[in-house]
């Protein structure tokens, strides 16, 4: 199957973020109707996080550029999960003898109740809880005073971003596959392997010429011994096991405040005798 390695992670994908659903269910927390700023729908965009960073890795494994295939794939599983965790919203919701809702099937289903002479079945509690459901506001150290924000269909509006969120970020994350190298001979995408990773205050031609100086006079390549101050880098590889061949990226890290950006400073072309001395590819 061509696509086997993509169906497998994305179900992975879809998976985990069906368990994440639901340990919030647990803790009263709803992720299909949580927003930011009122619009943004930051449950289907976490959840699309979790199923695109997770296809990615099944369409490099599978070799496969990414198509119209990989965009029905993800719309339908993102339609399917957002299904899933709705109808599992309804079947899991128990009432327990205090009147508290209960993730842990103990007390009575809420199929056992009536609303207004009417039973509380499926397309009841999914009106309640996501078409008609009412939204309260309260300031912040004074849930006293909550301010309503009425029975407008926001919070299906919500909803339905869910989808939004989680089709669009699912497709962004697993398109990020396109920025991958490929291999100029056969096609494959390259395998990247950190080599290396040093504190120093050599430039990055310096650090080039010291790394192939130690690969050509050994077996194999001795690492960087880091020093106390300078700048971060690290020593990337891109390769094809098939063709034997490939590239070396010197990466500086760049912090920006709490984190930090990678800026490629330098490559330079690895060949086989390179690969089989960095233990990458085996001598033929």
């Amino acid at each position: 199957m061509k696509y086997v390695n993509f169906v497998i992670r994305t179900i992975i994908g879809m998976l985990a973020s069906f368990l994440l659903f639901y340990l919030n269910l647990m803790m009263g927390i709803n992720m299909l109707t949580w927003a930011l700023w009122f619009i943004l729908p930051m449950g289907g965009m976490l959840f699309g996080m979790i199923i695109g960073f997770l296809a990615k890795g099944g369409i490099l494994k599978d070799n496969k550029p990414f198509n119209t295939v990989h965009i029905v794939g993800l719309i339908i599983a993102g339609v399917v999960l957002v299904g899933l965790m709705t109808y599992a919203d309804y079947v899991t919701c128990y009432i327990t003898g205090s009147g508290k809702t209960s993730r842990t099937f103990s007390g009575s289903h809420i199929s056992n109740y009536e609303v207004d002479g009417q039973p509380v079945d499926f397309s009841k509690y999914f009106d309640m809880s996501y078409v008609n459901a009412e939204m309260t506001l309260s300031i912040k150290g004074n849930r006293s005073h909550p301010i309503s924000l009425g029975s407008s269909g926001y919070v299906g509006f919500v909803y339905f971003m869910q989808y939004v969120g989680i089709i669009g970020f699912s497709l962004l994350f697993a398109s990020l596959v396109r920025r991958m190298p490929t291999c100029k001979k056969c096609g494959k995408y390259y395998i990247k392997k950190e080599i290396d990773r040093f504190v120093t205050q050599q430039s990055a031609n310096d650090i080039a010429v010291s790394f192939f100086t130690k690969l050509n006079q050994s077996d194999n390549y001795q690492k960087e011994e880091g020093n106390a101050c300078g700048k971060f880098y690290t020593l990337v590889a891109y390769y094809c096991p098939d063709c034997q061949d490939g590239f070396m990226c010197v990466v500086h890290h760049v912090k920006q405040g709490k984190s930090s950006r990678e800026v490629i400073e330098a490559s330079y072309k690895l060949n086989a005798e390179h690969l089989v001395k960095l233990g990458l590819v085996k001598n033929r």
